[in-house]
């Protein structure tokens, strides 16, 4: 998953043949109260990535994490990673 500022752009790609589909999180600190958050669905299959455009206030703090929607088990993610839009 990747946040690109430039364009408030947030992508997903599926990059492993393992019939898993892989998913984006954000959390959007428009204010200090509570964040907006959201979640991205990879669609296309494995080699393939989801962008999606936002319009994010400038300066402010966003947060990113990608999981895997695990059939059975519960869906694993990657730590959150910072970033200002």
């Amino acid at each position: 998953m990747t946040f690109y500022s430039y364009g408030d752009k947030i992508e997903v790609c599926d990059t492993a043949t393992d019939a898993q589909g892989p998913y984006g999180v954000y959390k959007y600190y428009k204010s200090e109260a509570s964040p907006i958050q959201g979640r991205h669905n990879q669609t296309r299959g494995n080699g393939a990535c989801n962008t999606w455009d936002h319009d994010f206030a400038e300066g402010k703090t966003i947060l990113i994490r990608k999981c895997q929607d695990l059939p059975v088990l519960p869906d694993t993610c990657l730590p959150w990673k910072t970033g200002i839009v």
